[in-house]
């Protein structure tokens, strides 16, 4: 007995036989998914090497103090009115990795050169002054120097600064030139870009943030097999599937005649 069921044919006098071939259509179904996957699942990882140094510049009162934050992927190398950290990250295309950048520590008074506000009867000092970031990269590709500058403010007492959200007493802000910056790394096949964020910030100790992100636009150094490298085996197994199909079609045309 048989019957058509589509574009399937079920043969009742060789059960044998239809249960082998769909048992070799399913295993050759899962060793190509399972090829597929594997050349999929494996992330790239890109490791990032470089320097950074942060100057203050133009500033009308006291120097803000700028230290390494207590988390941080990023290690202080020096402080002072030069910071400098480095960092040497593995990172995962596609992932962005969000770290503590830096603190930034006004000063207890704005010191001598202080702008005046006028509040009524009231004068409170402003101090004033960029802190301007330069990008060095050693690893994997040299890159630099990528720079970008912030601009700091500091208030203390009144009413709070524009660029800030507290109610009033004493508040400070960093507002980023850019805050999107693009480093393009093109070594041999490499074409890996690096993207980072900057972050504004308000409070009177501040810690923005800075996020790294790698894309790869063409090309790259891909350590899987990805899915186009599995296609040639993706075309094989559709052809043997094809075959069995076949074989059981004519063996159901046979047992029928």
């Amino acid at each position: 007995m048989w019957a058509w069921r589509g574009d399937i044919t079920v043969v009742m006098k060789s059960k044998q036989s239809v249960s082998c071939a769909s048992t070799c259509a399913a295993c050759v179904a899962i060793v190509l998914l399972t090829l597929i996957s594997t050349g999929t699942a494996n992330a790239t990882t890109v490791t990032i090497t470089g320097s950074f140094t942060i100057t203050e510049s133009g500033f009308t009162g006291n120097l803000p103090g700028i230290q390494t934050p207590s988390t941080s992927k990023l290690s202080n190398i020096s402080s002072g009115p030069n910071f400098t950290g480095n960092f040497s990250n593995t990172l995962t295309v596609g992932t962005v990795y969000t770290w503590n950048f830096f603190t930034a520590a006004p000063t207890a008074t704005c010191g001598a050169g202080c702008a005046t506000d006028t509040e009524g009867t009231h004068h409170y000092p402003t101090d004033v002054g960029t802190l301007n970031v330069a990008f060095n990269f050693t690893a994997p590709g040299v890159a630099g120097p990528i720079t970008d500058y912030a601009i700091y403010q500091a208030k203390y007492g009144g009413l709070p600064l524009s660029c800030t959200s507290s109610p009033s007493g004493n508040t400070d802000c960093i507002n980023w030139h850019v805050h999107n910056l693009e480093v393009d790394f093109s070594v041999g096949n490499l074409t890996d870009v690096l993207l980072i964020t900057l972050t504004d910030f308000q409070d009177w100790n501040m810690t923005p943030t800075i996020s790294l992100e790698v894309l790869q636009r063409t090309g790259g150094n891909q350590n899987g097999t990805p899915l186009p490298a599995a296609l040639p085996l993706f075309a094989s197994g559709t052809g043997v599937l094809g075959f069995l199909g076949w074989r059981r079609r004519r063996n159901a045309a046979a047992l029928a005649a």
